[in-house]
């Protein structure tokens, strides 16, 4: 504690601590490339990562802890870490519950952004098919619609949620659930209508690169160090 007291969290518009980890997770994957920064600015409104560790062996009942970051243009704006419920059979299985964690914060997260529209910079929904033309009101059957946009009358992309399980990022993009998987309970799969509703999208990340782990288990001191500086806190 001595030696670190002079660590905080770094809030930036430009030169972002965290826009390093952004770079380096584009590089890793073309497709990935929006999420770098843009003349040391960040653009991406929200970026989350999530991750768990495989029964936890502090635990008596050997649970795993799911644990997420979430980023908003940058920023750490939420994180957690917390003992599942249940007792996961397989790293697969953990995996699972700790996106779903993250997701259910996510989607939380980008409803208040899409409320707070304006602060924040987000385009406004002017092509939306539910929108009264005269009185521009917006109809409020549902949150949001499949163009993203919701009904303070702003647009807002997919954010994209990143974990370092290739078996759990391809089990939440299949819209089946196999023998493996269906005894889970249903609200683990429900990141599924998440993603079919455009509100995320589930990639995969390299160990390496994902920051939730800092959040689910001890790691190396080189470890340790790399991912302080990913998650934005630097000596002052």
């Amino acid at each position: 504690m001595k030696k670190t007291k002079s660590y905080k969290l770094t809030y930036c518009q430009f030169g972002n601590p965290a826009g390093t980890l952004f770079s380096d997770i584009s590089k890793t994957d073309g497709a990935l490339s929006f999420i770098a920064t843009s003349d040391g600015k960040n653009v991406q409104e929200l970026i989350g990562l999530a991750d768990a560790n495989f029964a936890n062996i502090t635990d008596p009942q050997r649970k795993s802890i799911s644990g997420f970051r979430y980023y908003v243009f940058g920023c750490p704006i939420s994180w957690r870490s917390k003992l599942q419920t249940i007792t996961a059979g397989s790293t697969h299985e953990a995996e699972l519950i700790a996106i779903a964690l993250a997701a259910n914060e996510g989607v939380w997260i980008r409803k208040l952004l899409l409320e707070l529209g304006f602060a924040v910079g987000l385009s406004p929904a002017l092509s939306r098919p539910d929108v009264d033309r005269k009185s521009e009101t917006f109809l409020e059957d549902d949150d949001s619609d499949e163009s993203g946009a919701s009904s303070s009358g702003y647009h807002m992309k997919p954010f994209p949620l990143f974990n370092d399980n290739l078996g759990a990022t391809q089990t939440v993009n299949n819209p089946d659930t196999s023998w493996r998987t269906r005894h889970l309970d249903v609200k683990y799969f429900k990141i599924r209508d998440y993603i079919k509703e455009m509100k995320l999208t589930v990639s995969h990340v390299p160990t390496t690169l994902n920051v939730a782990d800092y959040f689910t288990k001890a790691l190396t001191y080189r470890d340790f160090n790399k991912f302080r500086q990913y998650l934005s806190i630097c000596p002052s």
